[in-house]
């Protein structure tokens, strides 16, 4: 492992990259993040693309997914301000540009995090030929204008408090039917105001 590191960092050098990621879900239902980086290779004369790491995340919310990614490039020594793109399979993240993984989740979204051409689909990018430059732009610019209204009216019901929102997280479905449940839902039942009587009963089902 030491060894390919070391290979891949020498192939690299001080150039940019990018990264592909999927996040999915085992039968465990744990999830994870697939990471693989793509970059020109001086050495070989052709554009490369090399699986990183299988990286295991908390949550498959922005926050986990970058901590993930910053876990994995820690882990190979790559430089995130050598980053230059990330793909993935999310149409929203596709019209989104990559904000700074030092940013705060709840932040205000402003106009200049809309990618001014967004990605809206195999369909639509292969039938853009037959249409006029101007409907074009219309139509990218009135999906990335109602994202961006979507956002900011999803953000105005999110709590002030993340770590609030973080433990409200641990009633979605998928955290509910686990087996296992984490011993941080007593935070969440606190919040609700359960009875310590209540809240064992829940931490027993």
């Amino acid at each position: 492992m030491r060894h390919f590191r070391k290979e891949l960092l020498d192939d690299i050098g001080y150039q940019k990259f990018s990264i592909i990621m999927d996040e999915s879900t085992d039968v465990s239902v744990s999830k994870h993040l697939g990471l693989v980086i793509r970059y020109y290779s001086a050495a070989q004369e052709r554009i490369v693309s090399i699986f990183l790491e299988l990286v295991s995340i908390g949550s498959a919310d922005a926050r986990g997914i970058v901590n993930g990614l910053v876990s994995c490039l820690e882990n190979y020594n790559l430089d995130i301000k050598q980053m230059i793109g990330i793909g993935t399979e999310s149409v929203s993240q596709r019209i989104l540009i990559p904000r700074p993984v030092n940013r705060n989740l709840l932040d205000p979204i402003a106009d200049r995090d809309i990618n001014p051409r967004p990605y809206l689909g195999y369909m639509f990018e292969t039938a853009q030929h037959n249409l006029d430059s101007e409907i074009l732009n219309a139509i990218r610019q009135r999906c990335s204008t109602f994202l961006l209204q979507l956002l900011k009216e999803l953000q105005q019901r999110l709590p002030d408090n993340y770590k609030q929102l973080e433990s409200m997280a641990l009633l979605s479905p998928e955290e509910a039917i686990k087996p296992i449940k984490l011993n941080t839902i007593i935070d969440v039942d606190e919040i609700l105001g359960f009875t310590l009587e209540t809240i064992d009963k829940i931490m027993q089902q």
